[in-house]
């Protein structure tokens, strides 16, 4: 251990003594080290994390839709049938939620013109098997009976517009479509919903019986779903029985033959809506693996050119050391432990710059589909 001391205060001494190259070797490991770093966090996000505020919980699924043709698989949603019968037969599931969204009007005091927002009518625990902590309130009831108010619980950006605080805005009303909506909760601060490609700020959630009244359609709503596996139950399993649900319902004549429904359950990713999400994947992990690594490839080239060049100044100083009895091993130890204190300082710096990068760019970036992480 005093040896090991003894040779990084005499790595320290040398570094001072070559100001100069020594923050430059800092400065290209730093940027390595982030720009590899980041795409490596960037790929494990997209592959494997959901979108903000959602748990990441190994039974939280997906329930996708989808058509299979002989030209490959495409995005479908449940129609209201098909997904009753989906959460109505199989056993693979212990909770289920489904969702359907409308852009719908807030009425707004002293402004002439409306605002916009997303609207999300939810079935089933909704926040509960999403795994989603409220910043405030109780969340929405289970079911909603006829005749009793509407309630809704709002994003953090719809809360500031229109609200001082999250304890402000429990209990209050906002006029949606023109009906008056209670709020009972506060969504936390980057939760949109599911989907990646939920990126309207303003949105607010309700219970799926109030859409009649604030977002009435002709065409029927088609749904999403969730749902957490059963104790016991497997990716597999449920996907097969989703899928065998799917191939029963009866063809829609405006489809084509060669086109039917099908179904498969899936981890709970905030990109993996699209059944070729996987496909797509492969190659995307390919290519920023690549690139990772040979930015990590060129940042060690450069970091060790300068350090040959700094080390044939000490041709001199490695004889004198040798003459004086220290062993090659010694000299090699001490050239070893100069490496490894200015990767550690390197290391440490670009962690601390990957968390600024990252905390700003989830300021800037309120939309992005998945946490920041390093």
């Amino acid at each position: 251990m005093n040896r090991l001391l003894h040779d990084a205060r005499f790595a320290l001494r040398h570094y001072a003594r070559h100001p100069g190259v020594t923050a430059t070797m800092l400065l290209v490991l730093v940027i390595g080290m982030t720009i590899a770093t980041s795409l490596f966090s960037f790929t494990r996000a997209y592959m494997t994390e959901p979108a903000p505020g959602v748990e990441r919980a190994e039974d939280l699924v997906r329930i996708r839709a989808k058509w299979s043709s002989p030209w490959g698989m495409s995005k479908r949603e449940f129609g209201r049938e098909e997904l009753d019968s989906q959460l109505a037969s199989t056993t693979s599931f212990r909770e289920v939620t489904a969702w359907t969204k409308a852009i719908v009007a807030l009425d707004r005091a002293g402004a002439d013109d409306p605002d916009w927002a997303t609207a999300q009518f939810v079935t089933g625990p909704y926040f509960e098997v999403l795994g989603v902590r409220l910043a405030a309130g109780r969340g929405l009831p289970a079911e909603r009976a006829d005749g009793e108010a509407l309630v809704a619980v709002v994003s953090r950006p719809l809360r500031e517009r229109h609200f001082a605080s999250d304890a402000d805005a429990l209990g209050r009303t906002l006029l949606v479509a023109g009906r008056p909506v209670t709020i009972v909760g506060v969504a936390p601060a980057r939760f949109r919903g599911v989907d990646s490609n939920d990126d309207d700020v303003q949105t607010l959630w309700l219970p799926e019986a109030a859409r009649a009244q604030v977002a009435p359609s002709a065409k029927p709503p088609r749904y999403v779903a969730a749902a957490r596996l059963a104790p016991g139950g497997d990716l597999a399993t449920a996907s097969a029985a989703a899928a065998a649900l799917a191939s029963h319902v009866p063809r829609d004549p405006e489809v084509d033959v060669r086109t039917t429904r099908s179904a498969d359950v899936v981890r709970m990713v905030a990109m993996n809506g699209d059944p070729l999400f996987e496909r797509e994947m492969t190659g995307m992990l390919t290519g920023l693996s690549t690139l990772a690594l040979l930015v990590l490839l060129v940042t060690g080239m450069n970091a060790s050119a300068l350090q040959t060049g700094l080390a044939m100044t000490r041709g001199r100083e490695i004889a004198m050391r040798l003459s004086l009895g220290a062993s090659r091993g010694r000299v090699l130890r001490q050239l070893l432990t100069e490496s490894g204190l200015l990767g550690l300082v390197a290391g440490s710096l670009a962690l601390a710059l990957l968390a600024a990068i990252h905390q700003l760019g989830a300021a800037i970036l309120a939309n992005f589909p998945f946490p920041l992480t390093i």
